[in-house]
């Protein structure tokens, strides 16, 4: 990996981005237990949106203004209608600037800019070196004609 760019999750919390010289990095802070590697963006979409057991809704016009994703132990999404308008979830709101964020476990609720669609499908994105549990997505939906 020697000139390659690696992502960092250190003691619970991202560090910035190193280069790897001469087979090792240097860490922002000392750590514990460190996790190094190749920096992805992980990307998950929902089909278009159908009830079952009613007649078809997939060629209406369907508007999300929120989305509840239920998740196990999981920090640091990004959630939108499509991949170009996304939002950072925010899984704690009172918090020590220094402490890394907990994971979270149970549900959290994301209002999100949308506009009336056929397709109401929901975009969710980690780019951080994080754990990523989803374990259900529940959109918020109204129905056109």
């Amino acid at each position: 990996l020697n000139g390659a760019t690696v992502s960092v999750f250190a003691d619970g919390k991202v560090q910035t981005q190193k280069t790897v010289v001469n087979g090792s990095i240097t860490l922002d802070t000392a750590a514990s237990v460190v996790h190094v590697g190749l920096p992805i963006t992980a990307d998950f979409e929902t089909l278009d949106l159908n009830l079952p057991g009613l007649e078809t809704i997939i060629p209406k016009a369907k508007i999300i203004p929120a989305v509840t994703v239920l998740m196990e132990e999981t920090k640091s999404l990004k959630i939108g209608k499509d991949f170009n308008s996304l939002i950072d979830q925010k899984s704690r709101f009172i918090a020590h600037y220094d402490d890394p964020l907990d994971m979270t476990s149970g549900k959290v609720t994301t209002h999100i800019p949308t506009s009336w669609a056929a397709g109401g499908q929901i975009a969710i994105r980690v780019t951080d070196p994080v754990p990523v549990s989803i374990l259900a997505v529940i959109p918020d939906v109204e129905v056109g004609a």
